[in-house]
This record gives C-alpha cells, structure tokens and sequence, in this order.
C-alpha cells in the first residue's frame, strides 16, 4: 500500500506543486481509504474480497517486499547516492 500511496502522492505534487504537503494527501488518502472500508462494512459486502485470487495478492505482496529490500541494500552496505 506504500507504493500505491507514494505513487499517488507523487502524482498529485506533479499536477499541483507546493500546494500541499506530502503528508497531508496521504493523511487525505488514508482517511478517504478508511471511509470505503468503514462503508463496505456497514454495507456488508466483506465477501467482495473473496473474488481477488491468492496467487494474486501473494505476488503483488512478494514483488513489494523485494522492491522494498532492495531499496534498503545500499544503506545496508553504506553507499551513498546510488539511487538518489
């Protein structure tokens, strides 16, 4: 969810620049967020999420914790600006 919020986050500073800051769309997004599950649940519709396949959501889960660790390898290691 990370990288959807960044991605997001990083969209909207591109289209409006110093309008807002970086924590307060994401802040924004996350209550947005919290509002559809808090509806969903009082809808009832909880069974919905049965339809997203396991091999699907093991994958995506898979793929952003190594995108995550490799982020990470460099300060590991103590190289400076190989990413930046």
């Amino acid at each position: 969810m990370s990288l959807e919020t960044g991605k997001v986050v990083n969209r909207i500073l591109a289209k409006h620049p110093g309008k807002w800051p970086a924590h307060y769309i994401a802040t924004t997004l996350a209550f947005v967020c919290g509002f559809i599950v808090l509806g969903i649940g009082l809808l009832r519709l909880g069974w919905i999420v049965e339809f997203i396949p396991a091999p699907a959501v093991s994958g995506f889960m898979t793929g952003s914790a190594i995108n995550i660790v490799a982020g990470q390898v460099p300060g590991l290691f103590g190289i400076a600006g190989l990413l930046e």
